[in-house]
């Protein structure tokens, strides 16, 4: 992803957390953005995007019958 483009590279790292908020021991989001500067140094952005997938993939399975 380009730097050009910044926020489309933070909306995968914002999708991220929002899917580690969820779990029984949160990570909220901060106004200062710093869980987003932690899940980069962490995961990259193609990491980060397949945790989101995932996620997508496991709520709508039950979908199906």
């Amino acid at each position: 992803m380009s730097p050009a483009n910044p926020t489309t590279h933070d909306d995968v790292y914002r999708k991220l957390q929002e899917r580690i908020d969820e779990l029984p021991v949160p990570f909220p989001s901060t106004a200062s953005g710093v869980e987003l500067r932690l899940l980069k140094a962490l995961f990259d952005e193609r990491e980060a995007h397949r945790c989101r997938v995932r996620r997508d993939r496991e709520r709508f399975s039950g979908l199906r019958r």
